[in-house]
């Protein structure tokens, strides 16, 4: 691994482990400098905002969530299940307690809605299992329907949910409310929402179960060896 991709790392990991530790909004670019032993001005060489660098671990995050889902579940199979298993994963490991500073930050931050027009450019990164549903069932939506009811509406209901629980308390449980709305906006015609709650369900337990690393808090980069000290 090159020199400037291995800091770059580094500086990831470490702010990832302070954004847990104290949240987004209590940790500051100095901090994270700090901690990941370069100077605030090669920080912001690689980041130039704080957004920017919990952004890139958030996809990255998603990008982990996937590549567990994959191993269990096969998305052209079964796109609907891979897509309800997602928001599923996502929240239920986000909402742990090692998680769940961050992640209440994330959304009163709005960062979750602020990965979505990166999507726009690598369409597989938030668009595919949708597109997938649209392709298979024949659904004909366009890619800014799907954007619009896959990704806007979903972050929207979580964002509220989890930050006004008194309304969660009394609606049910957040993935299962969020699948169901956006899937029955894909498609009025499904029907089977319980047995993909179900499913769902039982997908992401194995997942945790088989691959434990996925809710353990860990580096989510790998920083190959360590070079001189610069910056």
């Amino acid at each position: 691994m090159r020199e400037p991709e291995n800091k770059k790392h580094k500086i990831l990991n470490r702010a990832w482990r302070l954004f847990l530790r104290h949240g987004f909004t209590r940790t500051s670019m100095r901090a994270i400098a700090e901690d990941a032993g370069v100077s605030l001005g090669l920080l912001t060489y690689y980041f130039t905002t704080k957004d920017n660098i919990a952004l890139e671990l958030l996809e990255k995050q998603i990008a982990d969530f996937k590549a567990a889902l994959n191993r269990v579940i096969d998305l052209d199979e079964d796109p609907v299940l891979y897509s309800a298993s997602l928001v599923r994963i996502n929240y239920k490991v986000m909402s742990m307690p090692e998680f769940r500073v961050f992640y209440l930050d994330a959304m009163r931050n709005d960062l979750y809605f602020k990965t979505i027009p990166n999507r726009r450019l690598f369409p597989d990164r938030g668009l595919e299992s949708l597109s997938r549903i649209n392709d298979k069932y024949r659904l004909g939506h366009s890619p800014e329907y799907l954007e619009l009811f896959g990704n806007y509406l979903c972050v929207s209901m979580e964002r509220t949910l989890v930050l006004y629980p008194d309304i969660l308390e009394a609606m049910g449980h957040l993935p299962d409310l969020v699948f169901r709305t956006y899937m029955g906006h894909l498609d009025p015609h499904f029907r089977d929402f319980d047995a993909y709650c179900q499913r769902s369900e039982a997908a992401v337990q194995r997942v945790l179960r088989e691959h434990p690393e996925v809710r353990t808090v860990h580096d989510l980069f790998d920083e190959g060896p360590e070079g001189p000290e610069e910056g």
